[in-house]
């Protein structure tokens, strides 16, 4: 069973922030503040990206609308239920068939996903956070709990079982690299697939 919320994803390879972890607004402090700017401004600063760059965002905030502003709604498959989350709701699928479709989306070769989640159980050897086409690709959470971007670059290290991580995967077209918690913790090949249609939450293929 997984829960998601503030799911981004970004037409271009972004640095993503490493120390301290979730500390955004450069306080040394990790609160609700930083989960509000993270929500809002996507890592402001040197290096991050900017509006021109974000694709979609979903807060799942009681709905499956894209907050960026492009047009790329979602929509929902199953029975998910709403959640509270770390800021605002989370969207709570069971690992079965519970998924959001956004048909209309294409992958980028060049790509940044970021998203908060919490599993509470992993029920099959590849746990689906998003995937496009049939593995076109896939990005999500292996049975041990590695964050896999299949088949370009795996973890490390695994999240931890019921608690929530900020997890994201960068490919600039050199390389591709995993986060667990704002901490690179996996790099190799770049992504080269563009597949069209995004599934949230299930894994189709």
């Amino acid at each position: 069973m997984l829960l998601l919320v503030l799911v981004t994803f970004l037409a271009g390879s972004v640095a993503v922030q490493a120390c301290p972890i979730g500390d955004v607004n450069g306080n040394c402090i990790v609160g609700l503040e930083d989960l509000q700017i993270f929500a809002e401004q996507w890592l402001d600063g040197p290096g991050s990206c900017s509006d021109e760059d974000l694709t979609a965002h979903w807060r799942f905030d009681d709905d499956v609308k894209d907050s960026s502003g492009n047009g790329y709604d979602g929509t929902i498959v199953g029975a998910p239920s709403y959640a509270d989350s770390r800021i605002g709701k989370a969207l709570d699928f069971d690992g079965l068939n519970d998924h959001v479709e956004v048909p209309g989306l294409t992958n980028p070769v060049n790509m940044t996903y970021a998203l908060w989640v919490k599993a509470n159980s992993l029920s099959d050897s590849y746990n689906t956070l998003l995937e496009f086409g049939n593995d076109d690709p896939w990005f999500g959470i292996r049975l041990g709990g590695k964050i896999d971007f299949y088949t370009y670059v795996i973890s490390s290290y695994s999240i931890t079982i019921g608690q929530w991580h900020h997890i994201a995967v960068t490919s600039d077209g050199v390389q591709s690299i995993v986060y667990i918690d704002g901490v690179a913790c996996g790099t190799a090949f770049p992504n080269t697939q563009t597949g069209t249609g995004l599934g949230i939450g299930y894994h189709d293929g």
